[in-house]
């Protein structure tokens, strides 16, 4: 479906007929990057103000917020 829809590459090992490599693709990499940016946001609303956007601190604060969403 991902690969259908541009999204990701297949390709199989060159040296193990076995293993495949799945790749983001350019669009799978900016629809990632659209969708990450938007969970970080969601997750950050009270944290990062509309001033604070795009600054160092907002980063800092998106970073952080990243690390939590990941945590087990």
């Amino acid at each position: 479906m991902l690969q259908k829809r541009g999204l990701v590459v297949i390709r199989t090992a060159p040296d193990d007929g076995r293993t495949h490599a799945i790749s983001l693709t350019a669009r799978g990499r900016a629809v990632h990057d659209k969708v990450f940016a938007a969970a970080i946001e969601r997750e950050t609303p009270a944290v990062v103000v509309p001033e604070e956007r795009g600054t160092r601190s907002a980063d800092r604060h998106a970073e952080a917020a990243a690390r939590d969403i990941s945590a087990p």
